[in-house]
């Protein structure tokens, strides 16, 4: 037997018995992975289902809920500023809440907030080309108080869910709801956002089809908005912010209170 040869042999078998293990092996991994990536896409399919049908559990309660309280709406909301140029005087706009079949989790959100009077003494604090926000934050008149708090403690610093209708998009002079989850900060629409606060408009956040909720317009006191959008800024933020002295829900029936009594956050 030519040793060298059989050596040589042995070599080129074993290398090919290598190359079939190794695809082989490839094969199986392949198949292993292909079944763990199926089963990430069910379990992800699954919870959206379950998140799905949870959203549309809260829209349909809330929706209930806000009918119960404040009636079936059109929702107004009034708010009175003092604005920093003109302490004493008092300057009113009206906000009406989109459709309650359309916007249920973010009107009753919002009606909620201004139920509890949390948005008096919050601010109106950016102003910016595209929107004028608000804020729970305090002004030269208030400028210890803790605005914030309240809205945690009345489980009402956040919406539940990215609600939006394609039916209410943000065009100008609506209102949405800042944040990821939304909240409790709001902004009033300057200009069509349609694009950049509708679904897909935020690329910096991971769930890329989520929107900003678009809940309201402003109907009445445009002229204020336009006061507001000519006081002073640095760096979009205004030098003074504008104080929400209050926001009332106009026309709500005392039904709500006996409707809310000893449930703040029904």
């Amino acid at each position: 037997i030519d040793l060298k040869e059989h050596s040589t042999h042995l070599e080129d078998s074993m290398t090919n018995v290598a190359e079939e293990v190794g695809q082989e092996w490839k094969k199986v991994i392949g198949e292993a992975r292909s079944n763990e990536t199926m089963k990430c896409f069910k379990k992800e399919e699954q919870f959206r289902n379950r998140a799905a049908l949870l959203r549309s559990r809260i829209a349909r309660e809330n929706r209930r809920e806000t009918i119960e309280a404040f009636g079936p709406g059109p929702h107004k909301v009034l708010f009175t500023l003092i604005l920093p140029n003109l302490p004493n005087e008092r300057f009113e706009f009206i906000m009406e809440m989109a459709p309650i079949d359309l916007m249920p989790h973010t009107v009753h959100t919002f009606l909620q907030q201004v139920h509890h009077k949390l948005w008096d003494g919050c601010t109106f604090v950016f102003c910016a080309e595209h929107i004028l926000q608000a804020s729970p934050m305090p002004s030269d008149l208030n400028p210890h108080a803790d605005l914030r708090q309240p809205f945690y403690e009345n489980s009402l610093d956040k919406v539940y869910f990215q609600e939006y209708s394609q039916e209410y998009p943000h065009v100008t002079n609506t209102v949405g709801i800042s944040g990821r989850p939304g909240g409790p900060d709001f902004y009033i629409n300057l200009v069509d956002n349609t694009d950049n606060h509708g679904p897909g408009g935020q690329i910096d956040n991971i769930l890329k089809e989520e929107a900003d909720p678009c809940f309201g317009k402003i109907i009445s006191g445009l002229d204020v908005i336009e006061k507001m959008k000519n006081l002073p800024t640095t760096d979009y933020e205004f030098d003074i912010f504008v104080h929400i002295e209050s926001a009332r829900i106009m026309g709500s029936s005392l039904k709500a209170e006996d409707y809310l009594k000893g449930n703040p956050t029904f």
